[in-house]
């Protein structure tokens, strides 16, 4: 099938990506996020400290498996895991003060 046909959700960017000679298959979600030039204007005009300020918090999920020969492996077991942990990974954290993320 075509990249990322078989994802939970759309994503936002599929890509293969070569670092420090290794072959990734990269997908990313964006959830709240209009990409880096909007959200540096946002900070430049200090949006985020004004009644503009955004309710729902950014979230960027990505995931990358390393490849080896075409890919097809690494595109399958990525969009499996994707699939199994779905309700972990899609699911918005609670609002508030006592949301916390961990690195």
């Amino acid at each position: 099938g075509s990249p990322g046909a078989d994802l939970p959700l759309p994503a936002s960017q599929t890509a293969w990506v070569a670092r420090e000679g290794v072959r990734q298959w990269v997908v990313q979600w964006r959830f709240g996020d209009p990409g880096p030039w909007r959200e540096s204007l946002r900070q430049l005009l200090a949006l985020d400290a004004s009644p503009f300020a955004k309710r729902v918090p950014r979230r960027v999920i990505r995931l990358a498996a390393p490849a080896r020969g075409d890919g097809r492996e690494a595109r399958a077991a990525l969009e499996a895991f994707a699939r199994d942990f779905s309700g972990l990974l899609f699911t918005a954290p609670p609002a508030g003060p006592t949301a916390r993320t961990t690195p």
